[in-house]
């Protein structure tokens, strides 16, 4: 089995997550990209920081309070 390759490289990344400027590996180049700062506005609307955890119509957390037996 080969082992992976670990790939050190740069690249810009939008607020979305998209590739604004696509990784550069295994070479020295300067990357610049012309950015969109509505971008932030926008994707701030769709992220919910405190996601599904803050809604109990959705997600429960229960713990037992008695300790668990091994057999």
């Amino acid at each position: 089995m080969t082992k992976p390759r670990k790939l050190k490289g740069s690249a810009i990344i939008g607020p979305g997550t998209r590739y604004v400027v696509e990784p550069v590996f295994d070479r020295e180049e300067l990357i610049v990209a012309d950015l969109n700062l509505n971008e932030i506005d926008q994707e701030f609307m769709t992220f919910d920081a405190s996601g599904h955890y803050s809604r109990p119509d959705v997600f429960t957390f229960e713990t037992k309070s008695e300790q668990a037996v091994c057999t």
